[in-house]
């Protein structure tokens, strides 16, 4: 895909992007769920340009140009532990090692 085309779906707030999908979350109607996404406000916005970027983040399960970066919750729990500098004894590194103990801290068990 031409780079230049791709540039206002690019330039559309992460924000915005996110409500929308709350909003799609909500909804049950597959139609409707389009009609959210493909709004006339965005479609206004990106005009004619390729929506190429917007498809990636919003079916990422059928991106198959990128590979995946094999990431897997263990892992990016002590690479986010790294970038932080939290030590062993920290009790946010300790919350992100135990994810999957939903004992240990309740409110922290999902990546998503």
């Amino acid at each position: 895909f031409n780079q230049s085309l791709e540039v206002a779906a690019g330039t559309i707030q992460f924000s915005d992007l996110c409500r929308c999908f709350d909003r799609m979350v909500a909804e049950n109607n597959k139609a409707k769920k389009l009609d959210i996404l493909f709004n006339d406000a965005l479609l206004q916005h990106v005009g004619l340009q390729s929506m190429y970027p917007l498809f990636r983040l919003a079916m990422p399960n059928l991106d198959h140009e990128r590979g995946h970066y094999s990431l897997k919750e263990a892992k990016l729990a002590r690479l986010i532990c790294r970038c932080k500098f939290w030590d062993k004894s920290n009790r946010k590194r300790k919350s992100l090692e135990n994810y999957k103990n939903p004992g240990y801290m309740p409110k922290v068990n999902n990546f998503a």
